[in-house]
């Protein structure tokens, strides 16, 4: 069109209103170069046209792209997936997460399941404001997920899946004025899980509370995490609440081009409420000394490709968290409590990706004994920043190797993989670091 009038605005905090002299305008447009920084770019837009004048024309592309001024941008890609129990996925994603950023953003990924004959898959939307005080950033969301999650033969077809609705709300705390290397979050996350066993289902209501302080220097960097669960089985009443805390020191010892970190982690948590009628699952509810496997991801936080597999190497994955050991065993799981030290360190030489780790923590004997037993492990590793680790341990605690039996030592690599962002934003430098 016709540009028909100019008006300059000056930089204000507070809310501002001009009036537009030449009344022949059908459009106005905010920023139209693009060349001003904002972080939201999508409200800039006015037309006459039809009853929402802020809706922009929509443009579809492929993969991923820039937000383009004036366009309701859509991006799509085919998507390929696997696990262990849908076998091969085959779907497209569909989403708006272009650059820059959208106060609405979605992503929805549809696959179709050859091994469970139905549709698996996420679909995430969230929408980000900026607040005028103590908040740098507001977030609410929605995450649902579902996938099949057994091959037991005895549920055949798609009769042994689950469904998880997840609704968050996520906040960056402080004033966005201040330029400190002190970052405060806080995450509040609830949750709706069906899982379905043929006839059987088990339907579950829970959430949990995660503030997390960050402290970030050049050389230096500390996290301090405190967090409470609670999860509840609607059919019977089952309930478990969980504390804990958590603090990680990183330190960069080399400083050439060769960077090298360390890295040391502190962990405590307990059951405060741990009621249920049948002790025959109680496993998946308790704490692990060597970080959640699939069945204890409650909140279905991460991906599993084998999430309730028991033997095989799909069933090694592990998330690092509770106890932190880079350990399968599942030797010191218990439903009481949890205290472990772990230290990771790059190697001096060679790629970046390898490392050395060790592990130490201390549980309770068992409910009715009140004594304590204790447990370590040290071995290599093998990590893509913070979204894979393989880990091969090369000495562990005698009760722990006990525990293994006769089981050969490939049932002792343990991996990671963290493949979620929902809740975290999208920050791959700091994934990758």
């Amino acid at each position: 069109g016709k540009l028909v009038e100019t008006v300059w605005v000056e930089p204000s905090e507070e809310k501002t209103s001009n009036v537009l002299l030449k009344s022949e305008a059908d459009e106005v447009r905010i920023n139209p170069s693009g060349r001003i920084p904002e972080v939201f770019r999508d409200n800039n837009n006015w037309h006459q046209q039809g009853l929402f004048g802020k809706v922009e024309p929509l443009k579809v592309e492929g993969l991923i792209g820039d937000n383009e001024q004036g366009k309701s941008n859509v991006y799509w890609m085919p998507m390929v997936a696997a696990n262990q129990y849908d076998k091969f996925m085959l779907g497209v994603a569909v989403h708006n997460m272009g650059i820059p950023f959208n106060r609405v953003q979605y992503l929805v990924v549809p696959m179709y399941s050859f091994g469970g004959k139905r549709v698996s898959g996420i679909a995430d939307i969230s929408y980000s404001f900026l607040p005028k005080k103590n908040l740098k950033l507001s977030k609410f969301g929605l995450a649902v997920r579902s996938f099949k999650e057994t091959d037991n033969e005895a549920y055949k077809g798609n009769d042994g899946y689950y469904v998880a609705a997840s609704p968050f709300w996520f906040a960056k705390l402080g004033n966005r004025k201040e330029a400190t290397p002190i970052s405060q979050t806080l995450l509040v996350q609830t949750m709706y899980r069906l899982d379905v066993f043929g006839r059987s289902q088990l339907e579950q209501v829970g959430g949990f509370a995660k503030y997390d302080f960050n402290y970030n220097r050049p050389d230096h960097e500390v996290n301090v995490g405190l967090r409470s669960d609670f999860i509840s089985n609607v059919r019977n009443g089952d309930q478990m609440g969980r504390s804990s805390v958590e603090a990680t020191y990183r330190f960069r010892y080399m400083r050439n081009k060769n960077s090298r970190w360390l890295e040391l982690r502190g962990y405590a948590g307990g059951n405060w409420l741990f009621d249920f009628s049948n002790g025959a699952n109680t496993a998946n509810y308790s704490l692990n000394l060597s970080g959640a496997n699939g069945s204890q991801d409650l909140f279905v936080e991460d991906y599993y490709f084998g999430r309730t597999a028991s033997q095989g190497f799909l069933s090694q994955q592990r998330l690092e968290n509770m106890g932190g050991f880079k350990s399968t065993s599942n030797y010191g799981t218990n439903s009481q409590w949890v205290a472990a030290a772990n230290f990771y360190a790059q190697l001096p030489f060679g790629p970046g990706i390898f490392g050395v780790f060790a592990d130490a923590g201390v549980f309770p004997s068992s409910i009715v004994i009140d004594e304590t037993k204790t447990a370590f492990d040290v071995g290599l590793g093998i990590r893509l920043g913070k979204v894979a680790g393989l880990y091969f341990p090369l000495y562990i605690s005698k009760d722990m190797n006990d525990a293994y039996g006769t089981l050969n030592y490939t049932t002792r690599i343990r991996f990671t993989l963290r493949m979620s962002i929902t809740n975290r934003g999208i920050n791959l430098g700091k994934l990758l670091n």
